[in-house]
C-alpha cells in the first residue's frame, strides 16, 4: 500500500490524502458556485427584465435538457415538452433558470437517479415540473428551499441558492415557483409563467395556427430592377410551407433577406418577432440550406460537421445524431468532394439540424435526390412539422409540394400572388400545377388568404 510521510513525521495513506484533496476540490466548487448564485442574484435586484422579447421556452427547455443529459451520463433524463410553447421575458435569464432547476437535481441526488422534465400550456399559463427520484427532502426543508442562503446538506457540488433563483427569476416574469415531495419519493419542483399572448392566424377549420415567420412589407431592389416588391404573409408553426414561383420570381433573394444575408430595401422579415440578427441563438432557432455546396471538398463530412457544431454551441454527440438523422453514418469520414448531389444535399441537411431548430428553411431540398430519397425527405420534414416546428420549402417539384405542404406561399415577379392552406387552391378541383400555372400566367394579383 503506497504512504505519504506528513510535516509532522505521521504516515498517511495515499487514498486519505486523495480523499482529503478530493474534499478541498469539492469545498472550491462549492464556494465558486456560491459567489456566482450571490452575483446572478444581485443582478436580478438591480435589473429586473424587460419582459418585452418573445421566447421559445419550448427550445429553451429542449436545449438545456440536452445538454445536461450530455454532461451528467450518471443520471437518466426525461423530457415530455410541448411543442410550441412561448413566452414574454429574458432568453438568457429564463435558460439560466432552467439550467438550474436541472442542476438542483444533480447537487442532491445521487448517480443513478431519474430527472424528468414536463412542460405544458394550461390556458394562459405555462408549467414546467422538474422531478427526481431521489432521497427527496425533509419536510421541514421543503418551505426553505427557495430561501437565498439555505443549502440542503448534500454531497455534489452546488451552492444551494439554485432554486432561489429559479424562483426570482419567475417571479420577474410574473410567474412562481414551489416544491412538493415527489411520489413516493423524491422532490418536485414546480414553475410556471404567463404564457406570451398570441394572435392566432386560423386555418380553414376555424382553428387557430402560431406564426413564427412574419414577412411583412419586404422590398429588395437592385439598381432599377425590383426583385422583391412588398410582400407580406405568414408561415404558420406546425406546417409544411411550399414557397413557390417561377424562375426569377424571388423566392431566393426573399429566403436570403429572412436569414439576413441580403439588405432590404423596405419591409421586414422577422422570426419569432425579431430579424435573424437579432436572434439570441440563430443556429438553434433556425436550421438553412440554400445551397448544396457550401462545404470544402476536401474535408471529411464528419469533420465539417463537428467545426460547426463549435461554432453553434452544441455537444459533438450531435454530430453523430444528425448524420443518423439523414442516413449519412456510413459515409461521414469520406471527403465532401466524393459525395454526390443527393449525399450533398442530406449533408446540407444534417447541418441545419445540428443545432435542434424549431424553423427550417430549405431551398430545392429535393436536387438530386432520387425517389427513395424523396420519400425519406417527405418522411422527415412531416416528422418535423408535426413536432411543432416550421418548414419552409422552396420548390420546382410540384408534385412533392403537394403530397408534403399544409400551406403555400406562390411569388411571381417578386409580387405575392397567394398565401394560405393548400387546400384553398385546390378545392374547386384543379390540381396545384393548374392552379399555380393559373396564378403565375397573368399579372392580375391574388389577394392573401
Amino acid at each position: 500500500m503506497p504512504r505519504c510521510r506528513s510535516s509532522g513525521g505521521a504516515l498517511t495513506h495515499q487514498s486519505d490524502v486523495d480523499e482529503a484533496m478530493r474534499r478541498i476540490r469539492l469545498s472550491a466548487q462549492r464556494m465558486g458556485g456560491l459567489v456566482d448564485d450571490m452575483l446572478r442574484l444581485a443582478r436580478l435586484d438591480q435589473q429586473p427584465p424587460s419582459r418585452t422579447e418573445p421566447v421559445d421556452l419550448t427550445a429553451v427547455l429542449t436545449e438545456s435538457l440536452r445538454d445536461t443529459h450530455a454532461t451528467d451520463p450518471d443520471r437518466t433524463w426525461i423530457g415530455e415538452i410541448q411543442p410550441g410553447l412561448h413566452v414574454l421575458g429574458e432568453p438568457d435569464l429564463l435558460r439560466r433558470a432552467i439550467d438550474n432547476l436541472l442542476a438542483n437535481i444533480r447537487a442532491h441526488t445521487p448517480p443513478g437517479t431519474t430527472g424528468t422534465v414536463t412542460a405544458h400550456q394550461r390556458d394562459d399559463q405555462i408549467e414546467i415540473d422538474v422531478r427526481d427520484d431521489g432521497p427527496g427532502v425533509s419536510d421541514d426543508a421543503l418551505p426553505r428551499l427557495f430561501d437565498r442562503f439555505f443549502r440542503v446538506d448534500h454531497a455534489g457540488p452546488g451552492s444551494g441558492l439554485g432554486l432561489a433563483i429559479v424562483a426570482e427569476i419567475a417571479a420577474s416574469h410574473g410567474g412562481n415557483a414551489g416544491a412538493t415531495a415527489n411520489t413516493p419519493h423524491g422532490l418536485r419542483v414546480h414553475t410556471t409563467l404567463p404564457a406570451q399572448p398570441q394572435v392566432p392566424d386560423r386555418d380553414r377549420n376555424g382553428g387557430s395556427v402560431t406564426t413564427t415567420v412574419q414577412v411583412r412589407g419586404l422590398t429588395k431592389r437592385f439598381g432599377q430592377v425590383s426583385a422583391v416588391e412588398d410582400l407580406t404573409f405568414d408561415v404558420p408553426a406546425g406546417r409544411v410551407t411550399g414557397f413557390l414561383g417561377p424562375n426569377g420570381a424571388g423566392k431566393t433573394t426573399t429566403l436570403r433577406m429572412l436569414l439576413g444575408l441580403v439588405q432590404p430595401t423596405g419591409g421586414e422579415a422577422l422570426i419569432n418577432g425579431r430579424p435573424y440578427a437579432a436572434l439570441p441563438a440563430p443556429r438553434r432557432t433556425i436550421g438553412a440550406v440554400l445551397e448544396a455546396t457550401g462545404f470544402h471538398p476536401g474535408r471529411r463530412a464528419r469533420d465539417a460537421l463537428r467545426v460547426l457544431a463549435a461554432v453553434t454551441g452544441v455537444p459533438q454527440s450531435r454530430v453523430d445524431d444528425v448524420l443518423d438523422q439523414v442516413s449519412l453514418t456510413a459515409d461521414a469520414d469520406r471527403r465532401v468532394g466524393g459525395y454526390s448531389l443527393g449525399m450533398r444535399q442530406r449533408l446540407g441537411l444534417a447541418a441545419a439540424l445540428l443545432g435542434d431548430p424549431r424553423v427550417l428553411i430549405l431551398d430545392e431540398p429535393a436536387n438530386g435526390l432520387d425517389p427513395e430519397g424523396m420519400a425519406w425527405l417527405r418522411g422527415l420534414l412531416r416528422e418535423r412539422a408535426d413536432a411543432g416546428c416550421t418548414v419552409l420549402i422552396s420548390s420546382h417539384v410540384l408534385s412533392e409540394i403537394a403530397q408534403l405542404a399544409d400551406h403555400a406561399v406562390i411569388i411571381h415577379r417578386g409580387r405575392l400572388r397567394f398565401a394560405g392552406p393548400l387546400t384553398d387552391l385546390t378545392e374547386t378541383g384543379a390540381s396545384l400545377e393548374e392552379a399555380f400555372l393559373d396564378l403565375t400566367r397573368t399579372d392580375a394579383t391574388t389577394g392573401a388568404r
